[in-house]
């Protein structure tokens, strides 16, 4: 069976080391969709029945929302420090999830800065390296690009032992995240007070409650067994309920499975299902 490693590091002996330890391909991250098709096509071979491998459309949703991503698209494109569109390739296009990203980016590291400094500080650089690696990763994701770079050379400072030669890297790494977090707060301003306007402006629109009920008993059933899928059934039930008094406190319950907080979720959710008139069996 061939083994395809899958890594931050991109330098030439790192793909070496790989090959060394026994693997048959190698692909750095952020991961290139397309490039990671290449790679699959390349190592599965077809089966007996000669069934092959075929490269996945974006899903009807996608597809459907594609004046919606234009609007979008015009409120992501002021951000600064981040390439919208390599962003959403790596996402396939799925505006939804890259937003979500993009502000889970900026909920979790708006205080790396200081959280990296005090580890140095203290002498803790395993967590330090940790942090700078953490980011690299997730900016590569978002298509913050020149954050990607300054935080792979200061974490490889880090890890060669980080002295006060070696601040400069600390001070770029320091100003490219202050920017993107910056531009980041900004948006989530925006989005929210769209959210907001778009609230009053069709404030109860109908709700199809046939076509909910099969995606709450499954969301309920996914958040009583804390199942990771718990979030992506959250979304779907979010678009459902976009422009209703309830969107809001649907959002909260997502943030909430999120931050793997599953029992206060299940408290809100089933609060949002009594507001639809949604009641469960008891096997549900």
């Amino acid at each position: 069976m061939p083994i395809v490693a899958m890594t931050a590091h991109a330098m030439a002996e790192d793909r070496q080391k790989c090959f060394d330890a026994g693997m048959d391909d190698y692909i750095s991250k952020p991961i290139d969709p397309n490039r990671l098709m290449q790679i699959l096509i390349k190592w599965i071979k077809p089966n007996e029945k000669g069934n092959t491998i075929t490269t996945v459309a974006p899903n009807d949703e996608v597809k459907n929302n594609k004046e919606d991503n234009i609007n979008e698209i015009g409120l992501l494109k002021e951000l600064k420090g981040i390439d919208v569109e390599a962003g959403l390739k790596r996402v396939r296009g799925d505006m939804e999830l890259y937003k979500k990203l993009l502000l889970d980016f900026n909920r979790e590291f708006k205080g790396s800065c200081n959280q990296i400094k005090c580890r140095i500080e203290s002498g803790d650089m395993e967590t330090a390296q940790r942090i700078a690696h953490t980011i690299k990763s997730v900016a590569g994701a978002i298509g913050a690009c020149k954050l990607f770079s300054v935080s792979g050379e200061l974490e490889l400072d880090i890890k060669n032992g980080f002295t006060q030669g070696h601040s400069a890297n600390l001070d770029y790494f320091t100003t490219e995240l202050s920017r993107v977090i910056s531009s980041l707060n900004n948006l989530k301003e925006k989005i929210d007070a769209k959210q907001s306007v778009d609230s009053k402006l069709v404030k109860n629109e109908a709700v199809n409650i046939d076509k909910l009920k099969p995606l709450f008993v499954k969301l309920k059933a996914l958040i009583n067994d804390g199942d990771f899928d718990a979030t992506e059934h959250a979304d779907q039930i979010l678009r459902n309920l976009n422009k209703t008094e309830l969107y809001e406190k649907m959002k909260l319950v997502k943030q909430l499975i999120d931050d793997f907080n599953f029992d206060e979720a299940l408290v809100n959710f089933i609060e949002i299902s009594k507001s639809l008139g949604i009641q469960f069996q008891e096997n549900e």
